[in-house]
């Protein structure tokens, strides 16, 4: 009930007082005494009294009082807490869109906002006691933050280089849900990352949860507890009966499904550009109904363990028509995945356990389009869809880099240049790289890529056109480097290099440090 303000609201507060408590004054019309009250709640659920006591007041000063006691039944407590994610613990950090259900003698759901609370409402008018259950769970976006390199660490754990330490990410790796770790579930994720509807279907959730109380066996977690270890009988939900008062801080710990890796989540600790893995491609321009073969290279692969990207496509305008994969290679066609090739969609999901090194230019896979129109340039139509799957290679520690597309343009002969866009058959590719390191003090190395064998000339001007380096040679098909090593008395700052071949001259800027 409202508080009264007024005598004739006072009056007719309730049964509990009579309709007329004859409130008049000799000095002061009823309608001008001034009415005010205090308010004092005692007891506690699910009983409360709330006493008001009332002021009447006239004009001359004098006040009487008068005491109004309600008796409250409360028929609703609450169960409430949070979903918190398992990597950052422990701070408290939510798992957002997580849904909460409540089973039992009462149901509802209630999904969780970006902090991940949750609350149900228990109403025990007309039944008592309550038996209820709450169990979270979370479906959706089930590859977010799950990477090739998750499927490495797990590699690692099954084999016992790195074992798991970290009672969660046991939980985590278990994506079959079988009470165990092995190379079935490194599998599925693997095979999930290619879009393998198959293996989408064993991930029967995304995420799971953890009574936040709950105290697992201590360590070592290698070997792996077998499937009757008390490891495995971690509580998945909360039970309730008797339910007197609201019940609070009643916690989940969400374990994110195949995500074992901590991401590198501050941008400053990623690597610079320059050590980017690059694949490296040849430019062409095709005619309505030609096929071309694309050989894809790779610069930068050094220590890499596992890698990841997509590679899109203008379906309208080419048509994919095969790959294949060199001996030498170490992806083979069945780190592929290619059930989105109608929609224009190539996926590469390659991992291993241990660091590998690959030779500058190495062909690593082959690709073979059919145009549907003409003057179909591929570097205008093929693409890395980074939005679809981040594209990155993975060191040993599994630290990221990311993963670039390049194409060599078509180089044409000085002599028999043509305007048209296609170009001639046959015609070699040049591509002169960025130095490495740059900038640099002392030493630095030039790439470059040759399509077939060829002479080459690479020379390196200061900025006012003075010649500083010269060098050149026959090199054979494939990546080549020239190192430049600059004598301690040169001239510092913005440098000029240029390649030199029978098909043109390709530049590029560099920078020279001095030492202090």
């Amino acid at each position: 009930l409202a508080p009264a303000s007024t005598v004739a609201a006072l009056e007719a507060l309730d049964s509990s007082i009579p309709k007329d408590l004859n409130i008049t004054d000799i000095c002061t019309a009823d309608g001008d005494l001034v009415v005010t009250y205090s308010s004092v709640l005692t007891g506690g659920k699910p009983v409360f009294t709330l006493t008001r006591t009332y002021s009447i007041t006239d004009a001359c000063g004098n006040t009487s009082q008068i005491t109004h006691k309600i008796t409250i039944t409360v028929t609703c407590f609450t169960i409430s807490g949070y979903l918190l994610h398992s990597k950052a613990l422990p701070a408290q950090v939510g798992v957002g869109l997580g849904i909460t259900y409540m089973t039992g003698s009462q149901m509802g759901t209630d999904t969780t906002a970006s902090n991940g609370y949750y609350e149900f409402g228990i109403n025990t008018s007309g039944f008592n006691p309550h038996t209820v259950t709450i169990r979270p769970r979370k479906l959706i976006n089930k590859l977010n933050g799950v990477t090739s390199a998750d499927v490495t660490r797990i590699q690692q754990h099954i084999v016992g280089s790195v074992p798991f330490t970290n009672p969660y990410d046991l939980i985590a790796a278990d994506v079959n849900r079988d009470k165990g770790i092995n190379s079935v579930d490194a599998s599925i994720v693997s095979q999930a990352l290619r879009n393998n509807p198959t293996a989408l279907l064993q991930f029967d959730s995304s995420w799971r949860f953890v009574t936040s109380n709950h105290t697992f066996p201590s360590g070592p977690y290698f070997p792996t507890p077998p499937a009757a270890n008390p490891f495995w009988s971690f509580p998945q939900h909360r039970a309730y009966t008797n339910l007197t008062n609201d019940t609070t801080n009643q916690n989940f710990v969400g374990v994110k499904l195949a995500d074992v890796v901590t991401p590198n989540a501050n941008p400053a600790n990623r690597p610079a550009a320059d050590d980017a893995l690059i694949l490296v491609g040849n430019d062409r321009v095709l005619r309505a109904g030609e096929e071309t073969t694309i050989s894809v290279r790779v610069l930068n692969f050094e220590d890499i363990v596992a890698l990841q990207f997509v590679l899109g496509f203008d379906q309208t305008r080419l048509e994919f028509k095969g790959l294949t994969t060199p001996t030498s290679s170490p992806l083979k066609a069945d780190h592929f995945g290619l059930f989105n090739t109608a929609d224009g969609e190539i996926r590469a999901v390659w991992n291993v356990i241990q660091g590998l090194n690959l030779p500058d230019g190495s062909v690593v896979f082959n690709l073979t389009f059919k145009a549907l129109e003409d003057n179909v340039r591929l570097s205008r139509t093929l693409n890395l869809l980074d939005e679809v799957l981040p594209g990155e290679a993975y060191h040993t520690d599994l630290s990221p880099v990311d993963i670039e597309l390049q194409f060599i343009q078509r180089a044409r002969p000085l002599a028999s240049q043509r305007d048209d866009e296609e170009g001639s058959e046959g015609t070699p590719e040049v591509l002169l790289m960025q130095n490495v390191p740059n900038p640099f003090y002392d030493k630095t190395t030039i790439g470059f890529v040759l399509s077939e064998a060829m002479d080459a000339q690479l020379r390196v001007f200061d900025i006012t056109g003075r010649l500083l380096f010269e060098y050149s040679g026959n090199y054979p098909a494939g990546y080549n480097t020239v190192e430049l090593q600059l004598d301690s008395n040169a001239d510092r700052g913005l440098m000029i290099y240029e390649l030199t071949t029978p098909y043109g001259t390709q530049t590029r800027k560099m920078i020279a440090e001095s030492k202090y």
